[in-house]
């Protein structure tokens, strides 16, 4: 049987729901056992779609990222063999939760912080119109191999649960950016290492939903809470 995996989705802005909804189907797009896929989608109250495949939290946290992962994680199955942390403006492709599961066991490694391949490609939804399946059914053109980095971003990073309970939760304390950083800096602490799978493909829109609530206060106050965890 296929290993578990919950998806956490977290979801913050008004603009989410044609990102969220080109997500969702990705997710039901994948060559992998709907029995062992979990969609919780993370929210405070008032953002938050409904979609009958997923868990919908709706909770009375703050508009931040790290929150909304950490209780969605909360919300979900707890015996769960991995934790995909999934932004609301990403696309799976159809063999990529596949390959990055596989990859975690073909390795043999004890952890793995996240595993991700993400294209550096920044374009609206409406530029991709009639593209969709293309991209859901697009390959990369890299094999079974790992990079290994001293972070990975958190918008599409697969986390053994091992590893989770071990490092714990995200930084709640940053607002929206930084938590990826310190978490994979916590995990280097315990001996964990960060890979990105690069045979498994995954589109980002880059930003399309967090511009709309990120403030410079947000990210001054993120950049001095890691300059006092860190230097």
């Amino acid at each position: 049987m296929a290993k578990s995996v919950s998806i956490i989705i977290p979801t913050l802005s008004a603009k989410t729901k044609p990102y969220l909804d080109l997500c969702m189907q990705s997710i039901n797009n994948l060559d992998y056992p709907k029995e062992s896929i979990e969609i919780v989608i993370s929210s405070p109250k008032g953002y938050c779609p409904q979609y009958p495949e997923a868990i919908t939290y709706e909770h009375d946290g703050p508009r931040d990222f790290a929150e909304a992962v950490n209780l969605g994680v909360k919300r979900a199955c707890p015996t769960t063999s991995f934790i995909f942390i999934a932004s609301d403006d990403i696309i799976f492709t159809k063999d990529s939760l596949k390959n990055m599961v596989d990859n975690y066991w073909r390795y043999e490694l004890p952890f793995y912080a996240g595993m991700t391949r993400i294209p550096m490609r920044f374009f609206r939804r409406t530029d991709i119109a009639g593209l969709e399946p293309e991209m859901m059914n697009a390959k990369s053109f890299f094999g079974p191999a790992l990079l290994f980095f001293e972070s990975n971003c958190f918008y599409a990073t697969m986390i053994s649960r091992s590893t989770w309970n071990t490092v714990g939760e995200l930084d709640a304390r940053f607002k929206t950016g930084y938590e990826d950083t310190d978490y994979c800096k916590r995990a280097a602490e315990k001996g964990i290492r960060c890979a990105t799978a690069l045979n498994a493909l995954i589109w980002h829109f880059g930003g399309a939903t967090s511009s709309d609530y990120v403030t410079d206060e947000m990210r001054i106050s993120n950049v001095n809470l890691f300059k006092e965890k860190w230097g």
